[in-house]
C-alpha cells in the first residue's frame, strides 16, 4: 500500500513596499539577495545567513563548499505579484526568510539590509480576530443583562464628565443600554477592562448605595453619611468625595474597610451574605449574575474567567458547555468559566 505522504503546510510573505492603488499592485516579479548578514541570537555572533537549495544550514559557516568563498553566492529568491508562498517542507528558504535582516520582524538583529518583505501570520490573525470577538460577546452580554440601577452604577462611573453624569441620569433604561453598548462595541477590550478596574468598582459601590438610600451625599460638605446615621467619611474641599473614597480604598487598609462596609449594607438590603471578597471582586458579582447563572449551579468564577484576563489552566474539564455567552464546565460540583479559545483546547485535550 502506498504511504500516505504528510500534510505540509505553507507560509506566505508579501513585500513591504506600498501598493499601487491600481492593478498590477506589485511588480510581476522582485528578486531579492539571498544573504544577509544578522546578529545570531543562539552563538550571540554575526554571522552571514544565506539561502542554497542544496544546503544543509543557512549559516555560510556551517556550508563546507561557501565557508571559503569571500563572495559566496545563493539560489535567486522571487517574489511574484509582491508574494512569495513557501512549504514548511522547504526548511531552507523558510529559516533563512525568517532570519534575514530583509524581514520586518528582525529589526533587532538585522545588521545590513533595509526591510523588504514580512510574513503573514494567519494563525496569529485568526487567534487574534476569534479573541475580539470574544471580548465583544463579553461586553454585549454584561450590557445586556445587567440589572438596570447596577448598569447605571458602572455607566455613571466610567462617566468622562458631570455632563456625561446628568445626561445618564436621565436616560431611560433602553436608553441607557444603547449608551454602553456603543461604547462597548467601539472598543469592547477596553470596555472590559474597565470593568474590573479597582478604583471603578470601588465607585460603582458607592454610587449604587446612593441610588438604594443607603448612604446620603452632602456635595456642600464634601461628606458621606449613613441614611440613618452619621457621616462615615469626609473628603477635603476641591474633590469629589466618591472619587476620593473609591481611590482611597485602593490605597489604604481604612479606606477600603468602608468600602467593603457599604457593599455589606447593600448585600444586607438584598438579602445577600456579606463580602470578605478582594477589591476587584466587587464588580465580579455583579458581571456573573449578568450572565444568568443559576444560584443552583454554584457557580465559581474569577475575573480571569470571563474573558477579561486569561484563566489559568490548571485542571482537567469535562463536559464544556456554553451558558449565556461564557464557556464553562462543570467539576467539583461547581461551574467554572473559561474562554472560548480555551474551551477549544480542552476539548482536544479530552479528545
Amino acid at each position: 500500500m502506498e504511504k500516505v505522504q504528510e500534510m505540509t503546510k505553507s507560509v506566505t510573505f508579501i513585500l513591504t513596499q506600498k501598493a499601487s492603488p491600481k492593478p498590477p499592485f506589485y511588480p510581476p516579479t522582485v528578486t531579492i539577495v539571498s544573504k544577509s548578514k544578522v546578529f545570531d541570537k543562539q552563538t550571540k555572533k554575526e554571522r552571514l545567513a544565506i539561502y542554497s537549495a542544496s544546503a544543509t544550514s543557512i549559516w555560510v559557516d556551517e556550508i563546507p563548499y561557501l565557508k571559503e568563498e569571500k563572495n559566496p553566492r545563493g539560489d535567486a529568491i522571487v517574489f511574484k505579484n509582491g508574494m512569495l508562498t513557501v512549504s514548511t517542507a522547504n526548511k531552507n528558504l523558510l529559516d533563512f526568510l525568517r532570519v534575514c535582516g530583509k524581514n520586518e520582524a528582525n529589526s533587532d538583529t538585522n545588521l545590513s539590509d533595509s526591510v523588504l518583505f514580512r510574513e503573514i501570520n494567519v494563525e496569529k490573525k485568526a487567534k487574534e480576530s476569534y479573541q475580539n470577538i470574544r471580548e465583544l460577546d463579553n461586553a454585549r452580554s454584561f450590557v445586556s443583562n445587567t440589572e438596570e440601577r447596577q448598569l447605571r452604577a458602572y455607566a455613571i462611573a466610567m462617566a468622562k464628565d458631570l455632563g456625561e453624569v446628568s445626561m445618564v441620569q436621565r436616560m431611560s433604561e433602553y436608553e441607557l443600554r444603547l449608551h454602553l453598548r456603543h461604547k462597548a462595541e467601539t472598543n469592547p477590550r477596553t470596555f472590559i477592562e474597565n470593568l474590573k478596574n479597582e478604583l471603578l468598582s470601588n465607585k460603582v459601590v458607592l454610587i449604587k448605595a446612593q441610588y438604594e438610600d443607603i448612604i446620603v451625599l452632602n456635595e456642600d460638605e464634601n461628606t458621606l453619611s449613613w441614611k440613618n446615621g452619621g457621616v462615615f467619611f469626609s473628603a477635603p474641599k476641591g474633590f469629589n468625595v466618591i472619587d476620593y473614597l473609591a481611590d482611597s480604598a485602593t490605597k489604604t487598609a481604612n479606606g477600603l474597610k468602608l468600602v467593603r462596609d457599604v457593599q455589606d449594607q447593600i448585600n444586607d438590603k438584598n438579602n445577600l451574605k456579606p463580602t470578605t471578597k478582594k477589591k476587584e471582586d466587587i464588580v465580579l458579582e455583579d458581571i456573573k449574575s449578568s450572565l444568568g447563572l443559576d444560584e443552583s449551579d454554584s457557580a465559581e468564577f474569577s475575573v480571569e474567567s470571563l474573558g477579561i484576563t486569561r484563566f489559568t489552566m490548571e485542571l482537567i474539564a469535562k463536559d464544556v458547555v456554553e451558558k449565556n455567552g461564557v464557556w464553562c464546565f462543570y467539576q467539583d460540583k461547581k461551574w467554572k468559566g473559561v474562554s472560548a479559545l480555551e474551551a477549544d483546547i480542552i476539548k482536544n485535550k479530552e479528545k
